[in-house]
């Protein structure tokens, strides 16, 4: 249930992006010659889950003992992704280097956000 909002706001972006409306840019790589096509079939694992987080909980229901155990979770990676994961910008000598993992330097992947 932690990942439906941020999901359906990939899903959002990626349809404005698709209609030439870019909204936050997160989707922006779908769109570049650069990235093979492997890559981006793999970029699908954000739309299949949101069907399934809905439909399951809708048909199995909610246990709240889940909500404290997300958090901790959430929190970790995002430390971890700010902390030991590369910032913005990538490195000119591996400009393919995945930078801003989970976006934890902000929205882009120019620069961190101050």
């Amino acid at each position: 249930m932690g990942v439906l909002f941020p999901q359906f706001l990939w899903i959002i972006d990626l349809s404005l992006a698709a209609a030439k409306l870019p909204a936050s840019g997160t989707t922006a790589y779908w769109f570049s010659e650069k990235i093979p096509l492997f890559t981006w079939i793999l970029s699908f694992y954000h739309v299949w889950p949101l069907y399934a987080i809905v439909s399951l909980v809708w048909r199995l229901g909610y246990d709240r003992r889940a909500f404290p155990l997300w958090t901790v979770s959430a929190w970790i990676l995002l430390l971890i992704s700010y902390f030991l994961m590369p910032a913005p910008p990538a490195p000119v000598s591996n400009p393919n280097l995945p930078v801003n993992i989970n976006f934890a330097h902000g929205l882009g992947d120019t620069a961190p956000q101050t």
